[in-house]
């Protein structure tokens, strides 16, 4: 990983150890190496992801409707429980 991000082997097993930190531009390089965020990197995302990289438009498409209509159902769930209250 080291030659691919620029460092030496030495230094990303002093990341992966704790001992220190890698530089903004190195945090870069393995965000993108990666392919996450710095936030996930860091481990301050909230969110989830999926690699839908090697998906058709049509199976992502699919995928999307299926996240609006759970968010849909989700949204009609804390209204009914709401007016439960």
């Amino acid at each position: 990983m080291g030659e691919r991000i620029g460092v030496a082997a030495s230094s990303v097993k002093s990341y992966e150890n704790g001992q220190r930190a890698p530089s903004i531009d190195t945090l870069i390089k393995i965000s993108k190496l990666f392919n996450v965020t710095i936030d996930e990197l860091l481990g301050y995302s909230k969110r989830d992801y999926a690699d839908v990289t090697d998906l058709t438009l049509e199976q992502r498409t699919r995928i999307e409707e299926m996240i609006s209509d759970y968010r849909d159902l989700n949204h009609l769930r804390n209204e009914k429980n709401e007016t439960k209250r």
